[in-house]
């Protein structure tokens, strides 16, 4: 009461700064009905007010997740000292239980480097290469693999990243669970994170970061787990790469045929016979050279 009192006598004396009100002239009944009618609109009000701080809650829950998120995918990524550093040679795939028994298979070519111990508030781990990661559900104790500049974020849940240095592209395909992949730039939680489900995958470049989720066979993105090779309309460039990375060989492919594309799927297939397929498929020619193989071709249109 006595605060909206000292707001009416402020406000009028905004009103009449040049000319001071006569003594003669307060109307106490005057004063007392707008106070009254202050307070009842502000009684009106009542709702408005809780319907804003609902929505300040809710706005104050989403910036304490963001600010949680960015926390975690932020700070200095290994806070442990005692890193273990895990490399797959060319030819040969390995898998691997992490303290907390989290299951990872790593694909040839492929590093992953993570504490032996994972510390109180997080499980961080850095990929480079290709791994399908079995990760064990822990409440309030994220799994963050960084991966190039991408970090996915999950809690527990089965998925496979392709990232290796060389290639243009980082893959994350979801097969079951749901996973938070958190791409660069301004490092606004809405625009650069997304959320994937099972059969969904995302595929980020630094050219367009701003691609959307597609539905896939995530069953497919594992076929190599099992020593299969699967090509669907892939640059035959980046299918050269994953045969010498399977079959720890060295392929040379001329300029103007690496942009063929070619669809094919080897179960198991020795060198030879896979090198004849790519070979047929973009009517090219094969030659082995001082243990090199050298792939050639008149190009694709």
């Amino acid at each position: 009461m006595e605060g909206l009192i000292s707001k009416y006598f402020y406000r009028q004396s905004l009103g009449h700064n040049n000319s001071p009100v006569p003594q003669h002239s307060f109307n106490q009944d005057e004063v007392y009905h707008k106070i009254l009618r202050t307070i009842q609109t502000r009684q009106k009000s009542s709702f408005s007010t809780a319907l804003f701080f609902r929505i300040a809650a809710v706005i104050v829950i989403l910036i304490s997740a963001g600010t949680l998120l960015y926390h975690y995918t932020q700070s200095p990524f290994f806070s442990n000292a005692n890193l273990v550093r895990r490399d797959v040679a060319q030819g040969s795939t390995t898998m691997l239980s992490l303290e907390d028994g989290t299951k990872v298979w790593l694909n040839a070519g492929s590093k992953l480097t993570y504490p032996a111990k994972f510390d109180r508030e997080s499980r961080k781990v850095q990929l480079a290469g290709e791994a399908y990661f079995e990760v064990v559900h822990l409440d309030h104790k994220p799994f963050i693999i960084s991966s190039g500049a991408v970090k996915t974020v999950v809690l527990g849940t089965s998925f496979n990243i392709s990232a290796y240095p060389e290639n243009s592209e980082v893959e994350v395909t979801v097969l079951s669970g749901k996973v938070a992949v958190i791409t660069p730039g301004k490092w606004n939680l809405h625009s650069n994170t997304m959320y994937l489900m099972p059969n969904q995958k995302l595929t980020y470049t630094s050219s367009q970061p701003d691609t959307k989720p597609a539905a896939v066979n995530a069953g497919e993105a594992i076929d190599w787990k099992l020593g299969f090779l699967v090509f669907r309309s892939t640059p035959l460039a980046q299918a050269v790469r994953e045969l010498e990375r399977k079959y720890a060989v060295k392929i040379v492919c001329a300029d103007k045929i690496k942009d063929c594309r070619i669809t094919a799927r080897f179960d198991n297939e020795g060198l030879e016979n896979a090198l004849k397929v790519v070979t047929k498929i973009i009517d090219g020619t094969l030659i082995r050279q001082d243990g090199q193989y050298y792939l050639d071709g008149k190009g694709c249109d």
